[in-house]
């Protein structure tokens, strides 16, 4: 476990393929539901820190002031959240992600969340994002009827036009 301060370890060059855990990273950050956006706990599971395994103690000095990022767990925990905010820089690691979000945000899956919504909650905030979901994808066509008055001579030219 440690901090990667050299910018030529293989971890953190923008090389066009993912390394293994840099993939698993990714698929826990976006994938993952119990670890979806909690990039500290992305990192943890794909590399292995074992956070839950280290020991979590508060640590004071003689005055009783607490002494920080002293506990195993801490320093485990500060890695982990320094190191993911370097891959999080990285463009091949955006790319990734921005390919497994595509992945999750398919039209089955919005249908799916909009049949939970319409069954069973009333979640405005889902139901907003829906909604701008299939206006960028154009999936509903909203129909407008207007009524037209030709007068006698337009309607008849109209009427010859359509004839030809």
């Amino acid at each position: 476990m440690k901090i990667i301060k050299n910018k030529k370890d293989p971890e953190f060059k923008n090389n066009k393929k993912l390394t293994a855990k840099q993939e698993l990273f990714c698929q826990n950050y976006i994938k993952n539901d119990e670890l979806r956006w909690n990039a500290t706990l992305a990192y943890d599971e794909a590399y292995k820190i074992e956070l839950d395994e280290k020991k979590r103690e508060r640590l004071t000095d003689e005055d009783w002031k607490e002494i920080y990022w002293s506990s195993d767990y801490n320093k485990a925990y500060n890695t982990c959240s320094v190191n993911w905010s370097k891959l999080l820089r990285l463009t091949k690691i955006q790319e990734r992600n921005v390919e497994l979000l595509n992945e999750l945000l398919n039209d089955k899956k919005i249908d799916s969340r909009l049949a939970q919504i319409i069954f069973k909650w009333r979640d405005a905030d889902s139901l907003n994002a829906i909604k701008v979901y299939n206006d960028l994808k154009q999936r509903v066509i909203i129909k407008t009827e207007t009524e037209l008055k030709l007068d006698e001579k337009s309607q008849k030219l109209i009427n010859k036009l359509a004839l030809e």
